[in-house]
């Protein structure tokens, strides 16, 4: 009986190890546990089901991406990929093989399989194919930078676009990484996206020149453009479609626009607070346009003469570099005038009849807007360098009040949203218009405007008021866009 138990028994353990040992013969066949190639897990698998697995991953499209738009699939054989399967698989069977038979059978029955193990991608493609494929993309995707145009039909300016560029040899090696990874076969091209480019001072001319000639004004404009951020100016004369020179520029009637220099001489020579009496001349001066109250601010800044108080103004003036500016006489004067020859009034080429009291030019008044600005932001500017210590950044402050308070609705103010804050003095009479102002623009972007329109009859109102106010809004929407 004991000696067919153990019979049995030998006879059974024969069959397990003869079992055990056909079954290590099939895994033996097999790419050993834990094994990768190239990336890609192939344990367990036969060598050609290996292959297959790995040919399938590398395979795959390349997803390359075109900014936020283009998406484009890369075949790898259309730039030549090929893996060298061969030789990964003959290093992939020096793991499976590494061991006798015998002893990898043993670690089998004792369920220890070999470490893991991993073969390196062999593979190869062309360099330059894969260029050719980026520049056709380039070609198809990139976009030249677009200038912004004038659209008189607005009185604005269509948007530019910054354009886009593909950059082949920085995305190069991105996408040959992308070749070589089994997953990670999604890749961002480098492209080079540019600023939006804004349109130049000579399409705001030339779109202001437009409005004027659609206006069918054929009278003279002289028009004075400072952007206070960048110090960048836009100048020109024009009349009947003729560009006129600008230096010197054209002398005008002053008018009561020659109320911002009376404002800032009053400034100048206050040496304490101003007394109550003398802010309620400036209120009603600058912002009601008062004569014989801006004849009392004369006389205060002549002490008491208001003759003394022009020539002051004039002298002062000059300090500042202004040789066109001037008054030889105060509002509403009877006297015979004896005004001086200017720059400006001295040409030939151009006469506007200017008041022979009071003269001004487009240039000169803005630059006196511009110093307020200036100084009302620093403390210096042309006032600190011409008389130290006189004006003060808080005085060019309260100016810039008082000019903000002069609602008109009309003009520069014609031409900006309702609520946009204009520091600006205005003055009209038979022949002559003019508005001169710092626009406080909501994106940031404030800027100087002043404008003198003439006409050698007579300048109507139906016809300055509104072309005023186009030209303003031109200039607010280059600024504004």
């Amino acid at each position: 009986m004991l000696v067919a138990v153990s019979i049995t028994l030998l006879l059974a353990a024969i069959a397990i190890f003869l079992l055990q040992l056909v079954t290590y013969s099939r895994v033996r066949d097999q790419m050993p546990a834990g094994l990768t190639i190239a990336g890609v897990p192939v344990g367990g698998l036969t060598r050609g089901e290996a292959l297959q697995q790995v040919a399938g991953a590398y395979a795959n499209h390349v997803e390359l991406r075109y900014g936020e738009t283009g998406i484009i699939g890369l075949d790898p054989a259309s730039v030549s990929f090929r893996l060298d399967t061969d030789s990964m698989l003959a290093v992939a069977d020096t793991y499976r093989t590494e061991s006798s038979f015998w002893n990898g059978f043993w670690g089998y029955l004792w369920n220890q399989p070999g470490k893991p193990a991993a073969v390196p991608l062999k593979a190869e493609y062309s360099e330059a194919q894969l260029r050719a494929v980026l520049a056709e993309i380039a070609s198809v995707y990139n976009e030249e930078p677009a200038t912004p145009s004038a659209d008189p039909g607005s009185l604005g300016f269509t948007r530019g676009s910054p354009g886009r560029v593909l950059y082949v040899d920085a995305s190069t090696p991105l996408v040959d990484q992308a070749l070589r990874s089994p997953h990670n076969r999604r890749v961002a091209l480098v492209v080079s996206e540019g600023q939006s480019s804004r349109p130049g001072f000579d399409q705001l001319e030339r779109l202001i020149k437009d409005v004027i000639a659609g206006r069918g004004f054929d009278g003279l404009a002289s028009l004075y453009v400072v952007d206070l951020k960048t110090g960048r100016e836009l100048i020109f004369n024009t009349m009947n479609g003729q560009d006129l020179p600008t230096d010197p520029n054209v002398a005008f009637a002053s008018m009561s626009i020659m109320k911002i220099p009376i404002m800032i001489d009053t400034f100048r020579y206050w040496d304490i607070e101003p007394y109550p009496e003398t802010t309620k001349l400036l209120t009603e001066t600058i912002e009601l346009s008062g004569n014989y109250t801006a004849n009392l601010l004369l006389k205060d800044i002549g002490n008491g003469d208001v003759d003394v108080g022009w020539r002051t103004l004039t002298d002062d003036l000059r300090s500042l570099g202004l040789q066109s500016t001037f008054m030889v006489g105060y509002y509403d004067d009877l006297r015979d005038p004896f005004p001086p020859r200017t720059p400006a009034n001295s040409r030939a080429d151009i006469n506007t009849h200017p008041d022979p009291y009071m003269q001004t030019t487009a240039t000169e008044m803005g630059s006196l807007l511009v110093a307020i600005y200036q100084c009302s932001k620093t403390g210096g500017g042309m006032f600190q360098a011409a008389w130290p210590g006189k004006v003060t950044q808080a005085e060019c402050k309260t100016m810039l009040d008082y000019l903000t308070k002069n609602h008109i609705g009309v003009l520069i103010e014609g031409g900006v949203p309702e609520g946009t804050p204009v520091a600006h003095k205005h003055g009209w009479i038979g022949d002559t218009n003019g508005d001169c102002g710092i626009v406080f623009s909501p994106n940031g972007n404030d800027y100087l405007l002043c404008m003198y329109l003439w006409h050698q009859d007579y300048l109507y109102w139906d016809v300055s008021s509104p072309l005023m106010a186009e030209i303003s809004k031109a200039v607010y929407n280059y600024f504004n866009p």
